[in-house]
């Protein structure tokens, strides 16, 4: 189980990363709530090994705790306790400075700023390829719904990537 664990914490730490700034957190915010998601699932795994056994979807599921790590009130925050490493390599990620982005992009992360907070939610499991009826479970929710809100955020896009290339073009 460890290193099936292991497998999920390299194939899915950034996709998390990026999940959760889709969702409208910082960057630092989004590290931290992906930190924490991946400690809870360990944690998870070796208190609880037949919890984490049942989990159908892991990549899913710890989009959820991140979440929820990310939403939950400031103030004093129960730690899991570190043990120092040595020194991580450092792992750039290209293309998320400001910069870097070309204006269709600003304009996607503008509007996605702008909509509901479920909705971006949806809108970001949605781009890293969930089912309607998936996202409604994690969401509690019903995939109608869904289905409604990614319809809306489509539009909504749609139009502004319309008025922004119309923008350029005259």
């Amino acid at each position: 189980m460890r290193e099936a664990f292991l497998e999920l914490c390299e194939q899915q730490h950034a996709q998390v990363v990026a999940f959760m700034m889709r969702c409208g957190a910082t960057l630092a915010d989004a590290q931290d709530a992906t930190q924490e998601a991946f400690c809870a699932a360990w944690s998870e795994l070796t208190t609880h090994p037949e919890r984490w056994q049942s989990v159908d979807k892991p990549g899913g599921w710890i989009r959820v705790v991140a979440i929820k790590r990310w939403r939950r009130p400031p103030g004093p925050r129960r730690r899991v306790s570190e043990s120092p490493v040595g020194e991580l390599p450092d792992r750039s990620n290209p293309g998320n400075e400001v910069g870097e982005l070309t204006a269709l992009t600003l304009t996607v992360q503008h509007v996605l700023a702008e909509i509901d907070e479920i909705a971006r939610v949806v809108w970001a499991y949605h781009r890293d390829g969930f089912t309607n009826v998936e996202i409604a479970q994690w969401l509690d929710t019903d995939a109608q719904k869904v289905t409604d809100m990614l319809k809306k955020t489509r539009s909504v896009l749609r139009s502004a990537l319309a008025e922004s290339v119309e923008g350029r073009t005259a």
